[in-house]
């Protein structure tokens, strides 16, 4: 039996219905997917052993993770699935951006439904690495170089001064 006045934006709700009158209705998960296995800081080429779950729906949503906006290369008694899905990788210095990485699991029936959770990694000490060229992150080349030209001031003031004068 539908019930119009909790009925609203084109979805109707049925009462007094079980899973087993099958037909094209879906049961959405209550709430986001929900992250697990998160430390509160990572070293840089630590393990990461996370897992994506979405409670309860019909049909079970389709979990994708990302890392960084980059997308990453079970049934219950009762008829609803939940979703799990884990990703488990080393937390190299490309995957870091400004000493942290943003893991996003992404739940979705297609077409009805679609939610997002999202982790921050932090590593300790943060790493400053650049994640597209490998080297010093921006800001830490203008450094050494700094450093070098103020180190080679230096030994020419030294040699200006250590030198006899002609």
């Amino acid at each position: 039996m539908a019930q119009r006045d909790k009925s609203w934006g084109g979805k109707v709700r049925v009462v007094n219905v079980s899973l087993a009158a099958e037909g094209p209705f879906h049961y959405l998960p209550d709430g986001r997917p929900v992250i697990t296995g998160i430390k509160s800081q990572y070293l840089v080429m630590d393990w990461v052993d996370l897992t994506c779950t979405s409670r309860r729906s019909r049909p079970p949503p389709t979990l994708t993770f990302t890392i960084n906006k980059q997308p990453v290369n079970q049934h219950d008694h009762d008829g609803l699935s939940t979703s799990s899905l884990r990703l488990r990788f080393s937390l190299l210095p490309r995957l870091l951006q400004e000493g942290d990485a943003v893991v996003l699991c992404i739940s979705k029936i297609p077409g009805i439904y679609e939610q997002m959770v999202q982790e921050v990694l932090t590593t300790n000490p943060p790493y400053h690495a650049s994640v597209l060229g490998g080297g010093a992150a921006p800001g830490q080349a203008t450094t050494v170089a700094s450093t070098a030209t103020l180190v080679i001031s230096l030994l020419l003031t030294l040699c200006v001064f250590l030198s006899p004068h002609i």
